[in-house]
């Protein structure tokens, strides 16, 4: 595992400077060309960060990543991610939407933590498998609107999670 993701995930060496001292507000898909996972905490509390774009070659994001990123507005996850990792996302409170590819297998514990009552929030899955559970505790109950599942799949997921509290949520895409 790399000891200090700051230094090695963002390419251009303005792009470090921001990491490191907070004013970071951005991540394209060229500042992470060809890295296959972000560590722990790589971009927490990276308090300006409004958008992410995070291309398909990233397999992971591990625990807390973005957790407490507060502005993020915005965030494309890789086609390729297998599961949402604790906290990934948690504190993301003006994060309003968000798509999870078909490949995300598995939620964690509070990885989709975003939104508040200030800032209703809607998610939208690509699959039709719906990923399975960590917890009962995945999606923040303060702002959650919907919870968007492909047309045709809406009783896989009422099976699949029946007795966690998010059947209410679940709605079947136009």
């Amino acid at each position: 595992m790399i000891r200090n993701p700051k230094t090695y995930f963002c390419q251009p060496q303005s792009k470090l400077a921001a990491v490191v001292n907070g004013t970071l507000t951005e991540i394209t898909e060229d500042d992470l060309d060809g890295v296959f996972a972000i560590p722990m905490r790589a971009f927490e509390n990276c308090y300006a960060l409004t958008t992410v774009f995070l291309p398909d070659s990233v397999e992971s994001v591990d625990n807390e990543c973005f957790n407490g990123d507060s502005s993020l507005r915005a965030i494309r996850l890789s086609e390729n991610l297998q599961d949402l990792a604790p906290y990934v996302l948690n504190g993301c409170e003006r994060l309003t939407s968000i798509r999870i590819p078909a490949s995300v297998k598995l939620l964690y514990t509070h990885c989709l933590y975003i939104g508040s009552t200030e800032h209703p929030y809607s998610v939208t899955f690509l699959g039709p498998t719906p990923p399975k559970l960590s917890s009962n505790d995945i999606f923040n109950p303060e702002g959650l609107v919907n919870i968007f599942v492909p047309r045709g799949s809406l009783s896989a997921y009422q099976t699949a999670w029946s007795g966690t509290g998010y059947e209410p949520y679940l709605k079947e895409t136009e």
